[in-house]
């Protein structure tokens, strides 16, 4: 496909300059500085694609280092065929997605759909949970990603308790999130880079607030997971004041799941963890 130069004209200099990191708040600003402007050379056909890719990278930045978010950056330039791909297929998947009790599903018909991609792939599932449904008297300390259930008074009255322990058996990744930058590049920064490569979509469930779910639902998706995120029913974020706290540990209520979503949960889990066991006793079969 031939590539053209980009012509210099208002409407095109005003798109760009969107997604610089202005206009952040001066500190902000000043601690991040700008993203660079992609190449001027590029594909007339992507450039909608790499521009809505490019916007959803600068309301996420922030939430992130400069590292990091230089290195999403970077992705739509050496990539721009497979972000435009990836965002595509994003918008297709959101226009089917599924609203039920508290819960999205992007990318999923129902939850027997869930379990048998994680049977499949146990390695590939992750699960992200807010650390502020921990109780606020954690023995690992409640703005802390460890947990390590133990026979102890509060972890045995703990939500996380069940749901750490059956992802140990089924062999998949459970992250307590505490912070956005570690999240992004321990799991969903690796998760995209192999997805640009592979093209495999990987499973992904989230337990938060509706405010940060709103926010990072469409990020995760472009960044290959499909997903079912759960939202808490009280004690959320309620802006990025909230949140921007939350994130340095000042998070003094305890956020709830509805107990049906809970009772979900599990019941995903449960059902993984019988049929990886199915699958292993009948490899040979």
């Amino acid at each position: 496909m031939e590539k053209i130069k980009r012509k210099s004209n208002p409407e095109s200099k005003s798109l760009l300059s969107c997604y610089n990191f202005t206009p952040l708040e001066p500190k902000r600003a000043k601690k991040y500085g700008r993203i660079e402007k992609r190449s001027k050379s590029i594909v007339s056909e992507e450039e909608p694609f790499l521009l809505e890719y490019e916007r959803e990278i600068s309301q996420l930045s922030k939430h992130l280092s400069r590292k990091i978010t230089e290195s999403l950056l970077k992705e739509s330039q050496k990539h721009p065929v497979e972000i435009t791909g990836c965002i595509k297929k994003t918008n297709e998947l959101f226009k089917k997605q599924r609203v039920i009790n508290n819960s999205i599903l992007v990318g999923f018909k129902n939850v027997d759909e869930i379990i048998d991609k994680i049977a499949k792939s146990p390695a590939d599932f992750l699960i992200l949970l807010a650390y502020c449904s921990k109780p606020l008297e954690c023995p690992f300390g409640r703005f802390s990603e460890k947990c390590e259930p133990a026979d102890h008074p509060i972890c045995n009255k703990c939500s996380f308790r069940n749901i750490v322990l059956k992802t140990k058996k089924i062999g998949c990744q459970c992250f307590i999130v505490t912070k956005d930058n570690l999240m992004f590049s321990r799991y969903l920064l690796p998760r995209f880079q192999d997805f640009i490569q592979s093209k495999k979509y990987k499973p992904l469930m989230t337990v938060g607030c509706a405010w940060a779910t709103n926010r990072f639902l469409k990020a995760a998706v472009i960044f290959g997971s499909t997903v079912i995120a759960y939202k808490f029913i009280n004690g959320s974020c309620k802006n990025f004041k909230d949140y921007r706290k939350a994130e340095i540990g000042k998070m003094e209520k305890i956020t709830k799941l509805n107990q049906k979503n809970w009772q979900e949960i599990n019941y995903i889990l449960d059902k993984a963890i019988r049929k990886i066991q199915y699958i292993k006793n009948h490899k040979h079969d």
